[in-house]
């Protein structure tokens, strides 16, 4: 496979890693690592701050607003629970959802919002010591680390990459219903040995699986596929690999490496993680890549044909907070000129936001070279 002189592959999906590591992601008075502790995280200062972070976006719900009109005693009730070790995860509320993006449905879990408030704490105090292990190409719910910043990174692997190369696409099968609780608690005690810490994680989970829709199953969606990136760049020494949450791409193989590495993924994933692929596609880089809500190539970027039917049915009804939607997901494509052009016609009868949006475009526009060319 293709990679560094220095770097010599070892193509063995059977080996396991050893992913120990110190709990640490704060330091003491004298500069030293300090362990993560329970009795450190659950402070009401902390307790506080998680509050007023959760409630950003969400003062106009019901039962945010219940909880904020007597969010003291809620949260100092919230805070003895914890520090007693007699908090129990009430029971979401659960629903569907039409996916856009994969094009299904999606059962989701809202938890409550004082279980909300718990996982905020949670992830605020672990988040540095799981980031931080994380492999670079790790993209989903990290800092600086959104779909766009991964359709970035992909275009960039694929400029690096030989013409007449090829890229491998992987995508799990129901990953979050498939996460399985032993083996998500190794990972997460790798990191923390505080086990009081751990086992308040894993109140969140069910044996098998996690409830979409919560900041912690983010978080563990990171942390469960995390020993399979570390297997793709130390063992196997890929060089341009790149994962969103589930979704994975390897760029500039040859056909027959791609073949290889498909068989070695599925082996780690089922072998390691009980996971299996729900599709895979192997193709040249001469056809863009479908990932991250973009179809990327060598020379620019565009939305999926999905992205612009939306825009299409939001402008034929009106739906100005869609066609926000598209525009705002679309700016930095090629695709954007072609649906400013669009709703250039209907200028006088937008809203003052897309007005904005039209006037701070055509000031760019007219600065561009002639010749240039837009792409739908």
């Amino acid at each position: 496979m293709r990679h560094t002189q220095r770097d010599k592959p070892v193509l063995s999906p059977s080996k396991s890693l050893n992913y120990a590591s110190p709990s640490v992601c704060h330091k003491d008075s004298d500069g030293e690592p300090k362990q993560l502790s329970y009795d450190d995280m659950v402070t009401y200062d902390n307790l506080r701050t998680a509050y007023f972070q959760t409630i950003q976006g969400k003062q106009h719900r019901y039962r945010v607003q219940k909880f904020k009109r007597n969010f003291v005693s809620e949260l100092k009730q919230l805070y003895k629970e914890l520090k007693t070790r007699s908090y129990r995860v009430s029971t979401p509320r659960t629903f569907n959802i039409w996916c856009t993006a994969g094009q299904k449905v999606r059962r989701i879990s809202a938890p409550t919002f004082r279980d909300l408030v718990v996982q905020r704490l949670i992830y605020n105090y672990v988040y540095y010591t799981f980031d931080k292990g994380f492999i670079f190409d790790s993209y989903g719910c990290r800092k600086n680390k959104g779909a766009e910043r991964a359709a970035d990174r992909t275009q960039d692997f694929i400029r690096h990459s030989p013409e007449d190369s090829y890229y491998l696409q992987i995508d799990i099968r129901r990953y979050y219903y498939n996460i399985r609780k032993d083996v998500l608690k190794q990972s997460l005690e790798r990191k923390i040995k505080d086990q009081e810490i751990v086992n308040l994680l894993l109140m969140f989970m069910h044996d098998v699986g996690v409830d979409v829709g919560s900041i912690v199953a983010q978080l563990f969606g990171l942390i469960y596929l995390d020993r399979f990136d570390h297997y793709i760049k130390r063992n196997l020494k890929i060089k341009h690999y790149i994962r969103y949450v589930d979704d994975m791409v390897f760029i500039g193989l040859s056909q027959q490496e791609c073949y290889f590495l498909l068989n070695l993924c599925i082996g780690f994933l089922n072998d390691n993680l009980g996971l299996t692929l729900s599709k895979w596609r192997i193709q040249s880089l001469h056809r863009s890549i479908n990932f991250c809500g973009y179809r990327t190539n060598r020379y620019y970027r565009l939305i999926r044909k999905r992205s612009l039917k939306t825009f299409n049915r939001a402008l034929a009804h009106q739906d100005y907070a869609a066609i926000e939607s598209v525009l705002a997901h679309t700016e930095h494509s090629a695709s954007y000129n072609f649906l400013m052009k669009k709703l250039q016609p209907l200028f006088n009868y937008l809203p003052k936001h897309l007005k904005r949006r039209i006037y701070k475009w055509q000031s760019i526009h007219s600065s561009l070279p002639k010749g240039h060319t837009d792409t739908g």
